[in-house]
């Protein structure tokens, strides 16, 4: 079996999988909120949220006003700035509203009625993404990634003190460059969450000048140049990004980097 044919195989099973279990979800989901009605609500009041968001980003309370059994009732729920798009963003505006025996409200929507459903179809969705993608990848390239796994596992899967000083070195670096790249994505998240625009543009710019100093950080121990393309060729990369955790791995389990300035392997 070809390379490009055991992932489809693969991405079949898993869109497959996702599919049924979000079948079973809606079914779920559905039993919950079968007896609801459906009437028109209006948004009375939106506001934003005094201490920020929460994990999910939530930054604004919105007060949405049904009529329900002979009089006015008041729900309220949380929504991202992201998610007050249309009439969520409008006080006054009109939006359907589904409410149940028991008292409780909910948005008429599909991704607010069954959201579990909606995650398992968004990632159903991508997955179909995947597998048209791997699809038009030419073969070439397949096979190379895959040339890559191989000479992953057929490399020595040695500790630290098994590697050569010069691997040791770049492994330090590489580590440091990585856990700074970690520290600058949870500013990013911090920033998110608090609502600081100063916060996530300070983390955007230190992202960028990280990325611009790898090239001084992880360089061939002979001739001191670059080494950043000739680590990006050891992982099996299928497409442009590269995920440098892999590589990392890679690099400690002592697969061959040759730096193609000098020609010499980074274990001479």
């Amino acid at each position: 079996m070809s390379a490009r044919s055991k992932h489809l195989k693969n991405l079949l099973r898993l869109i497959t999988l996702l599919i049924t279990i979000a079948g079973i979800a809606l079914a779920i989901e559905y039993y919950q909120i079968r007896d609801g009605e459906r009437v028109d609500g209006r948004i009375i009041e939106k506001h934003r949220k005094a201490k920020g968001g929460g994990p999910y980003g939530d930054a604004y309370e919105i007060i949405i006003e049904y009529p329900a059994y002979g009089q006015l009732r008041r729900f309220t729920t949380s929504r991202a700035v992201w998610d007050t798009w249309g009439a969520l963003n409008t006080i006054g505006a009109t939006v359907p509203v589904l409410y149940l025996k028991d008292g409780e409200a909910f948005i008429d929507r599909f991704s607010y009625l069954y959201p579990f459903t909606a995650i398992l179809l968004g990632l159903s969705i991508t997955a179909i993404a995947a597998l048209l993608w791997l699809l038009v990848i030419p073969q070439s390239r397949i096979e190379t990634a895959s040339s890559r796994v191989k000479r992953y596992r057929n490399a020595k899967s040695g500790t630290h003190k098994h590697l050569s000083p010069n691997r040791r070195l770049l492994l330090k670096r590489l580590n440091l460059w990585l856990l700074m790249a970690g520290g600058i994505l949870g500013l990013l998240v911090i920033g998110i969450l608090r609502s600081s625009p100063w916060l996530v543009i300070f983390s955007f710019v230190a992202f960028v000048l990280l990325r611009f100093a790898m090239r001084w950080i992880l360089v061939c121990p002979y001739c001191g140049a670059p080494l950043t393309k000739d680590l990006q060729e050891i992982g099996p990369r299928i497409v442009s990004r590269t995920n440098w955790l892999v590589v990392r791995d890679y690099l400690a389990k002592g697969v061959p980097v040759t730096c193609r300035n000098c020609g010499r392997s980074l274990d001479d």
